[in-house]
């Protein structure tokens, strides 16, 4: 029954023999007596769903065994049944409606087979996220992974359903760690492409400004003539043996141009070079009496007098400087909507990408910020920060360490009050008397200023629970057997999506075990109202370029 030569068993990864491991040697010396020739998942009026084998068969045998199957079977609704015929023996279980069907030969063991079929029955609502014909079909290769683990070569391994969900859900960290560097690169490749565009761009504009045109074409040819001059110098001190002296290309071209016939020229009213457009003066007339504002030269930010030099600034310190506030949330809020703790951390981060602009100060403004505390790092300026809100050096002769992000500002808030909390879910649990529990639930948004994105609750499940029968008024809510959770997920809340309403039902369960909530979410606005101001480099006293995020997320956010 074996193909001969290489061994597919998972312990042995060499050829089949006596000394290639516990599974190599178990199924080398029982290959006349394979203990499960198939598994097959089939619908109670014969639908092969899916079906894997594990030695080599035909495909014409194994249909024949399956399509005999049904005829087999009596009318009984026993919990395990088995049906022999001459050469094999059909261990099945009904679940539903579907069989769940074992094919072996008569000479395996009765009672490891049984325990086998249950564990295989298992699996279906455990990969497949159900025990229906749609849900086998949708994921039946997840299931026929979660078979592999358990039998090899017709015999079951010692598995149990925590080793196969280990197994199948085996993750290589250098796989994503590569897979990160990749990404970082590709990103890295595209800022440095968006930067070099952008200083092209800004040097363009500087000749057009400097010379009244572009001189690109100009500067290029210059550059080759002056290499044509230093290589006829060069060639004309060391003469070739022949005696033939080298002449550089201006010589031929004015022994042609003396050859060639003199041609009288027409003047004409042809394209003149160099002369400007009427609607150009137009534009630059009116610009000048007040009619129209002028047009300012690409750049980020206004570049300071003193025409190309404030451009070659601006041009330097584009990209160089990134200032980031992130916000941290930690909630622990009531079933019933009240809040029992809400912590709020912060940090304003400064990373200086070159260290041609580490001299600087950055200035922040504040709006209404009470019960926020603040505090700046050691080495920043304390008093120029309470005087001024300005964000600089104690020893303004040095510079911020390039390459490294900083902390220069950190903020905490701590409090208790309701109307702080940006979101508050309300969950009503209540029993029924068959013993189902029936639960609402209602998420709000208090701060009406703030757009939640990605927001999703987790509600856990006891493990073995059935699968709850979910209404969904905002959102969609997605059951997972294998977490044992119900994660509801909300795209976005806002001012115009402020509430959403979630029931489901679920038997079995005491209200109890489905808390705490987790809840998680994302912001672009944060809870302390700070705004950026003006960035200044010590050195030229001219504004810095940068870039800037603001980000909030959940540390922890909790209903209990």
């Amino acid at each position: 029954v074996l193909r001969s030569g290489v061994c597919r068993s998972r312990g042995c990864r060499g050829r089949s023999g006596p000394d290639v491991g516990r599974r190599g040697r178990r199924a080398s010396s029982s290959c006349g007596e394979m203990v499960c020739f198939s598994v097959a998942v089939l619908s109670k009026n014969g639908k092969v769903l899916v079906s894997r084998q594990f030695v080599d068969m035909s495909r014409i045998r194994i249909e024949g065994l399956l399509a005999a199957f049904p005829k087999l079977i009596g009318t009984g609704n026993k919990q395990h049944t088995f049906v022999e015929t001459d050469k094999v023996r059909y261990v099945y279980q009904p679940v539903e409606s579907l069989y769940f069907l074992m094919i072996t030969n008569k000479q395996s063991n009765i009672i490891e087979d049984l325990e086998t079929l249950r564990l295989l029955a298992k699996l279906a609502p455990e990969y497949c996220h159900g025990i229906d014909e749609e849900s086998i079909l949708k994921h039946q290769f997840e299931l026929i992974f979660a078979l592999d683990e358990v039998i090899s070569l017709g015999y079951r391994e010692n598995v149990n359903m925590v080793h196969i969900r280990a197994y199948t859900e085996m993750e290589s960290h250098e796989e994503k760690l590569a897979n990160m560097i990749k990404a970082s690169k590709v990103n890295e490749a595209k800022e440095e492409m968006k930067r070099k565009v952008s200083q092209i761009d800004k040097d363009k504009a500087e000749r057009r400004k400097a010379g009244g045109g572009d001189s690109t074409g100009s500067s290029m040819m210059e550059g080759f003539g002056k290499m044509l001059d230093d290589s006829s110098a060069q060639l004309q001190q060391s003469a070739p043996l022949g005696g033939t002296t080298y002449r550089p290309p201006e010589d031929y071209a004015k022994s042609a141009a003396a050859a060639m016939p003199a041609r009288s020229i027409k003047a004409g009213g042809g394209m003149q070079l160099g002369k400007k457009s009427t609607k150009v003066d137009l534009m630059a007339a009116m610009a000048s009496e007040g009619a129209i504002a002028p047009t300012p030269a690409p750049s980020a930010r206004p570049a300071a007098a003193g025409g190309a030099s404030g451009i070659a600034a601006a041009v330097v310190a584009s990209g160089a400087l990134q200032l980031n506030v992130e916000e941290k949330v930690v909630a622990v809020l009531g079933r019933d909507g009240g809040v029992q703790s809400l912590e709020v951390k912060g940090d304003l981060q400064l990373l200086v990408s070159n260290p041609a602009v580490g001299k600087l100060t950055v200035g922040v403004s504040f709006g209404n910020n009470a019960g926020f505390q603040f505090k700046t790092h050691p080495n920043i300026n304390k008093a120029l920060f309470a005087e001024q809100s300005i964000l600089g050096l104690k020893d303004a002769s040095r510079s911020f360490p390039p390459g490294n992000a900083l902390g220069v500002l950190k903020w905490r808030l701590q409090t208790a009050d309701a109307s702080m909390v940006p979101l508050t879910v309300n969950c009503w649990p209540s029993m029924a008397g068959d013993g189902t529990c029936e639960v609402s639930m209602e998420y709000e948004l208090v701060r009406t200023g703030m757009e939640l994105c990605a927001v999703s609750m987790t509600i856990p499940f006891p493990p073995g629970c059935a699968q709850p029968k979910v209404t969904c008024e905002a959102g969609e809510a997605d059951y997972s057997a294998r977490n044992n959770a119900l994660v509801w997920s909300i795209p976005l809340i806002n001012r115009t999506n402020p509430s959403g309403t979630l029931e489901f039902t679920v038997a079995g369960v005491d209200a109890a075990s489905l808390f705490p909530i987790a809840v998680d979410f994302t912001s672009s606005k944060t809870f302390c109202e700070l705004e950026i101001g003006e960035v200044l480099n010590l050195d030229t006293r001219e504004p810095i370029m940068f870039a800037s995020a603001t980000t909030l997320s959940v540390e922890s956010y909790a209903i209990v």
